[in-house]
C-alpha cells in the first residue's frame, strides 16, 4: 500500500519498434509488481527518426509531463522485481545532494553493494535509470547541447550528460531489473550479445524488498524521515512497539 507522504513514482518505457515479445514480457512483468498501478507511459520509436534525436525529444517530452516526483526511465527488453515501487519510493539515495541519477539496474554486477559508480566520465547499462522530476529538464538540455559523437551510443551519452554537468551516479544493490540478453541494442549500444554488462551478472532479485537498514526512508520503527524538511512521521498511528535504544 502507498503511503500518502512517499514521493510519487512514475514510469516511462523507452521502446523500439518490431518487439512485440519483449513488450508483452515486460508489460506482464509490471502487471505482476507492485508497480501494477503506477502511471506508466510508452514512447515508441517511431519511423524516419534515428535513434539519437528520439531518445533525445523522449527525455525533451518527459521532462515537460515526468508524472511524479521519482521517474523510472526503462528499456522495452527488461523484467522488473515484484516490490518495484516499494523499492524505489523508500530508496533514500536519491535524496542526497550530489544524487543525479540511479542505476537501478546493476550492469554486470558492477555493485556488491549500494555505490557511486567511479569508473570514468561514461558509462554504459540505462536499461533502469531513476531521476528526481527537477532533474529533467536539465538532462533534456544538456542532451540537446552535447553534438553527437562518433562511434558513442546513448548510453554514454546520458551518461556523460550526468557525470559532466548534474552530479553523480548512484548504483542500486540489489539489481531491480534484470535485462534480457536476447535482442540488439536499439540505442547504438555495440556491445554483443553475451557481453557481461548485458545482464546484472546474478544480482538481480526479483523477491527483493527494501527493509528500514538497506538505504530506506523508513526507520526501524516504521517511521517515514522526511529528508526535505527533517521531519519525522508515523507510517501507522502511535508510538512504536519498543523505544530507540540508547546511543
Amino acid at each position: 500500500m502507498h503511503h500518502p507522504l512517499l514521493p510519487t513514482l512514475a514510469i516511462h518505457v523507452l521502446a523500439a519498434r518490431g518487439r512485440a515479445e519483449a513488450h508483452a514480457r515486460l508489460r506482464a512483468s509490471l502487471q505482476a509488481s507492485d508497480a501494477a498501478s503506477v502511471p506508466t507511459t510508452w514512447h515508441v520509436h517511431p519511423e524516419g527518426i534515428d535513434v539519437r534525436e528520439h531518445l533525445i525529444r523522449c527525455y525533451e517530452r518527459i521532462a515537460a509531463d515526468p508524472g511524479g516526483e521519482l521517474v523510472l526511465v526503462l528499456e522495452d527488453d527488461a523484467v522488473v522485481c515484484r516490490h518495484l515501487a516499494h523499492n524505489v519510493q523508500t530508496w533514500s539515495e536519491p535524496w542526497q545532494p550530489s544524487f543525479a541519477a540511479g542505476w537501478v539496474y546493476n550492469p554486470g554486477g558492477y555493485a556488491q553493494r549500494d555505490c557511486w559508480f567511479a569508473d570514468g566520465n561514461q558509462w554504459y547499462g540505462t536499461v533502469a535509470v531513476l531521476y528526481r522530476a527537477r532533474t529533467l529538464r536539465g538532462l533534456a538540455d544538456e542532451l540537446r547541447r552535447r553534438p553527437p559523437r562518433p562511434h558513442q551510443c546513448f548510453d554514454n551519452d546520458l551518461s556523460c550528460a550526468l557525470l559532466s554537468a548534474l552530479g553523480s551516479i548512484r548504483v542500486a544493490y540489489p539489481s531491480l531489473v534484470e535485462h534480457y540478453d536476447d535482442l540488439p541494442s536499439a540505442a547504438g549500444n555495440d556491445r554483443a550479445l553475451g557481453h557481461p554488462s548485458r545482464t546484472s551478472g546474478g544480482s538481480f532479485d526479483m523477491d527483493y524488498r527494501r527493509a528500514p537498514d538497506q538505504h530506506s526512508l523508513f526507520d526501524e520503527w516504521g517511521r517515514l524521515q522526511l529528508p526535505a524538511a527533517g521531519e519525522v512521521v508515523w507510517r501507522h498511528e502511535g508510538p512504536p512497539a519498543r523505544q530507540s535504544p540508547e546511543k
